[in-house]
């Protein structure tokens, strides 16, 4: 735990110590800390491989929805929710708090 408190993945601790992953609701499966540098990898080397963006959002993906959206944990604390679509954010919330509640909270 104090190996992960000093790494990026500080913010997801609280919710590691509840459940290692697992679905929050139907729409959203938290990520296990050891899918996350690979769901993150594909995912930018997708958005690589488009070529649509100029700027591209910096963070990590920490969930994946039911139609194939990724949800990432931007560097700043944010979150969002990024369509698997098109290069272009569907949802966004100020906090990862803010996010679990909500998709806990889903019906």
């Amino acid at each position: 735990e104090e190996e992960m408190l000093a790494s990026k993945f500080a913010p997801l601790v609280p919710y590691y110590k509840v459940a290692e992953g697992g679905f929050l609701s139907d729409e959203y499966e938290l990520l296990a800390q050891k899918d996350i540098q690979t769901e993150t990898a594909e995912f930018y080397d997708r958005l690589e491989k488009e070529e649509l963006l100029e700027k591209q959002p910096e963070g990590m993906v920490i969930a994946r929805c039911a139609n194939g959206d990724k949800v990432l944990l931007l560097k700043e604390g944010s979150v969002i929710r990024f369509s698997h679509e098109e290069p272009d954010i569907v949802d966004e919330w100020q906090s990862l708090a803010q996010f679990v509640f909500d998709a806990v909270s889903e019906e």
